[in-house]
């Protein structure tokens, strides 16, 4: 048997359970504190950032290989306009004015228009 005297910890349940009785107002007041602090910094000093991805398929049918070209070009303007349109203040107002409302955005229609990006997949 090894004998283990100056290794051994003895912890006493009921002298441990009168500490936190007895520090019970400061572990409460500490806990408050920390949780006013962490709300003040996230909701105060902190930007909210939010992201959203969409996917729009845009192709028409087409029967043969010259219409099918042909369409596919046609495609290809559609969506560089949808992406021209979408950045545009007719669309951008009303999401400014709600994520002003909801979100106590402030920023403005160029800080938005900026945040926003579009991408072209390929092939």
């Amino acid at each position: 048997m090894i004998d283990r005297k100056s290794d051994e910890t003895v912890i006493d349940l009921p002298q441990l359970w009168r500490l936190l009785r007895k520090n019970i107002v400061n572990l409460i007041v500490w806990m408050l504190a920390g949780g006013i602090l962490a709300f003040l910094i996230s909701f105060v000093f902190m930007t909210p950032k939010y992201s959203a991805t969409t996917d729009i398929l845009v192709n028409q049918k087409a029967d043969n290989a010259q219409m099918q070209f042909n369409v596919q070009q046609a495609d290809l303007q559609a969506i560089n306009t949808y992406k021209d349109v979408l950045k545009k203040d007719v669309i951008l107002d009303p999401v400014l004015k709600q994520i002003r409302q909801q979100d106590n955005y402030s920023g403005d229609i160029e800080k938005l228009q900026d945040a926003v990006s579009i991408e072209n997949q390929t092939n």
